[in-house]
């Protein structure tokens, strides 16, 4: 929780909780929740993005078809904690590309958060799939499941330079998901970012999970 001014504390919310705390008198009296729209996460059917299906997906399928026909030679290999080290090279050239120096506040905090999950793989129970074209990693994805119907993506970094791999990372994380029995996959929040916004909605989600924002009042 975060202090604010006039003695109330904040703090984020998935939609259970925020509901009650809007139903239950006491409650009401004590807090404020207001929906986060920058914080909603995408929630996609697992099997969707694993098969790209019908025309809605003709881009996606482009795209893979494309990379696989550039780079004939690519594979996809589990990753576990050792690969840290070539998570922050693709996550520090996919800033690069974007024009984001590796200063900016927005990727320390990623760089922040790779390395927690990289030094805590195991107790924090991640699993991540390595992309690599002749032996060069081009991306890579880090998720988990989160009960017996949905998986969730922490990251997903590629090299803009190798066209559809994006796309590649995204269907090979969802085929194994799928094949592991979810049903469902969570691609978390777009920060208020137009393109990420985009994109995500380029994948058809099937729900929006929301997150408010709650004030406590001391």
């Amino acid at each position: 929780m975060r202090p604010r001014s006039g003695h109330s504390r904040r703090k984020r919310l998935t939609r259970p909780l925020a509901a009650r705390a809007a139903s239950d008198p006491s409650r009401r009296l004590r807090a404020t929740a207001a929906w986060n729209s920058t914080g909603a996460n995408y929630v996609y059917l697992a099997r969707d993005l694993a098969d790209l299906p019908g025309r809605r997906y003709a881009k996606k399928r482009n795209h893979v078809s494309q990379f696989e026909t550039l780079y004939p030679g690519w594979e996809a290999v589990p990753m576990d904690a050792a690969c840290g080290a070539h998570c922050v090279d693709l996550l520090l050239a996919m800033a690069r590309g974007l024009g984001v120096d590796e200063s900016d506040p927005s990727v320390r905090t990623e760089l922040e958060a790779l390395d927690f999950t990289m030094r805590n793989w195991a107790r924090l129970d991640q699993q991540g799939l390595l992309i690599r074209v002749d032996g060069k990693p081009v991306a890579f994805s880090v998720y988990e499941r989160l009960n017996p119907q949905i998986a969730a993506v922490h990251f997903e970094k590629a090299r803009r330079t190798y066209k559809g791999s994006f796309q590649v990372i995204n269907r090979e994380v969802a085929r194994r998901i799928a094949a592991a029995g979810c049903t469902l996959v969570n691609r978390e929040e777009d920060l208020g970012d137009a393109g990420l916004r985009q994109a995500k909605l380029s994948y058809h989600p099937i729900e929006f999970y929301p997150v408010y924002d709650l004030t406590l009042r001391r």
